[in-house]
């Protein structure tokens, strides 16, 4: 796994942990519509995604998955229940072609056991994508759907692994993820980009200006 550039959370951590996790990575693929692990099934290991787009979902109230996240390059997922050794709480599904890296459980556990400082890069990586959630749930709370449009913006925006303006996500990913109809996402979608916040495009939607989108998220109903 040399010829493969460390990317995202493991870019970050000391060089030395990187080698230990990529000696032990093996490169899989997922086509469109394939899940890479399903809810409730067995942790058994590690992801790093090289390529692609992949869809995080819960199981909605009606049945079915409901959207939360969309996941591109750069971004490591299926740590948390590899320590807790709970069911998988997601359903992680191959929205394009996907190239992965997977690590093992039993190589993330022997990498944890080979120097005392080893299972801090884990934590971190947890930690990170729990901040996710919790945002996600935060959001959930906000009344204002507009609100709730704004914040899941940010969250496709600041959670990216490797940082674009470029957000490829359609109006019903959005709708999805900030659990609001269609129809307002929609008109909370056209009211930003009237504002000069976002400029929509085809199943994308570009940040211009992430400092007012965020007070935008903040503001309160007078």
């Amino acid at each position: 796994m040399s010829k493969i550039t460390p990317m995202g959370w493991l870019a970050a951590m000391p060089a030395d942990f990187q080698s230990e996790v990529m000696k032990r990575a093996e490169r899989r693929r997922a086509e469109a519509g394939q899940p890479v692990y399903l809810l409730g099934e067995e942790a058994r290991g590690l992801y790093g995604l090289l390529s692609g787009t992949v869809e995080v979902s819960i199981l909605s109230t009606v049945g079915g998955h409901g959207l939360i996240y969309l996941a591109r390059r750069g971004w490591w997922f299926g740590a948390l229940e590899i320590f807790t050794t709970r069911p998988r709480r997601f359903h992680i599904q191959a929205r394009t072609g996907c190239d992965l890296l997977f690590v093992p459980a039993a190589q993330v556990r022997e990498i944890c056991g080979l120097a005392p400082d080893y299972w801090e890069p884990f934590a971190r990586l947890m930690c990170g994508n729990y901040e996710a959630m919790a945002d996600a749930v935060a959001m959930m709370r906000d009344a204002s759907p507009d609100r709730r449009v704004s914040t899941a913006l940010l969250i496709l925006y600041h959670r990216q692994a490797e940082p674009t303006p470029v957000i490829e996500a359609t109006q019903p990913d959005i709708a999805s993820i900030a659990n609001v109809s269609l129809r307002s996402a929609a008109s909370a979608l056209a009211k930003l980009d009237e504002d000069g916040l976002i400029r929509r495009g085809y199943g994308t939607v570009q940040i211009l200006d992430p400092v007012r989108l965020s007070r935008n998220a903040e503001r309160h109903v007078e």
